[in-house]
């Protein structure tokens, strides 16, 4: 993700403009509407870490939000039951 954010700027640094060129729209709006989306999801995750931290701490089960439904056919476990420890 930050070598994306590094092409971005080297792309907008090595452009040629003509003389007295303003700078490009798209980076003065493109930038910032990627600054709140990249932040939004950090305080999903953040949120998301929290509340599974909170059960967690209460010793309830739970499962990833997207994957867990899938995850626990794939295992085939009932909601709520934890997976048997492998043996060797």
């Amino acid at each position: 993700m930050v070598w994306w954010f590094g092409e971005f700027f080297m792309a907008v640094a090595h452009q040629s403009p003509a003389k007295d060129a303003p700078s490009p729209p798209a980076f003065f709006i493109l930038f910032p509407v990627m600054w709140i989306g990249f932040m939004g999801m950090w305080v999903v995750m953040l949120v998301i870490a929290i509340v599974y931290g909170v059960k967690a701490g209460r010793g309830e089960c739970a499962e990833y939000p997207v994957l867990g439904r899938r995850a626990r056919k794939v295992l085939k476990i009932g909601p709520g039951v934890a997976p048997a420890p492998l043996t060797p």
